[in-house]
């Protein structure tokens, strides 16, 4: 049964589960374990910077964007978090909680108005004593988590700062997720700042590099987005195929 949080208006479930179903860590469980998960999804509303939940946070439980964004801080030194990965409609993520019972590791903002299904640490814990062996499927997405970060660390190590750009572009917009596929790869909602810190490049820097790729037809930026129009081309550019 979908369940709503607050004032939420009832979208109907056809509407926005498949973006749960079809793409993402929730599409390559089973049948039983998906269908008792989504039994059990809360939706709830974030408006444009509201955190989802912030480190040291030891409440919640499991997430995933229906409709939106989120972006992932990791508090540094430093007085501005540093800027990880954005992440856009059908990733999953909140589970450290629920394998260590720890307090979350790092912030988690909506980007935009953003719609995110729910699964309480209480109701993962029930499903999971339902059958103990759906605890491989926790482990599935602990292990694609892992993944894309030693993705996005692999990232970093590129020499070339436009391949660095565009390996971290592909990966933010659904072109180059690996486990975490995306059946249609869309635009991604930050400014060309933020798109350069993920980057580890100067807000300058960054901005050459996008010019020049818009420019080819690659790629098109708007208010605060962008979207990639050629992927192809793009890994092309990065030597992959």
């Amino acid at each position: 049964m979908l369940r709503m949080s607050g004032c939420e208006r009832p979208w109907p479930t056809k509407v926005h589960f498949p973006t749960l179903r079809d793409q993402g860590w929730l599409a390559l469980t089973s049948p039983d374990f998906r269908q008792a998960m989504l039994e059990r999804v809360t939706l709830r509303k974030f408006a444009a910077g509201e955190a989802i939940y912030r480190m040291g946070d030891n409440e919640g439980g499991l997430w995933a964007i229906v409709e939106g964004g989120v972006q992932f801080e990791i508090p540094g030194p430093q007085l501005t978090p540093g800027l990880a990965y954005v992440a856009i409609p059908g990733f999953w993520f909140g589970e450290t909680p629920l394998i260590r019972r720890t307090v979350r590791p790092l912030d988690a903002i909506a980007t935009q108005p953003s719609v995110f299904a729910a699964i309480s640490l209480a109701d993962c814990r029930s499903v999971l004593e339902e059958d103990p062996s759906w605890w491989q499927w926790i482990a599935l997405l602990a292990n694609m988590n892992y993944d894309l970060a030693l993705g996005l660390t692999a990232d970093l190590l590129l020499q070339d700062p436009q391949q660095r750009i565009i390996a971290t572009l592909l990966r933010l917009t659904g072109w180059r997720t690996g486990l975490h596929f995306v059946t249609n790869p869309g635009p991604i909602h930050l400014t060309q700042q933020q798109l350069g810190r993920i980057a580890n490049l100067s807000r300058t820097a960054a901005s050459g590099i996008l010019r020049d790729l818009e420019r080819r037809g690659l790629i098109v930026m708007g208010y605060r987005s962008l979207e990639v129009l050629d992927g192809d081309g793009l890994r092309s550019m990065l030597g992959e195929h």
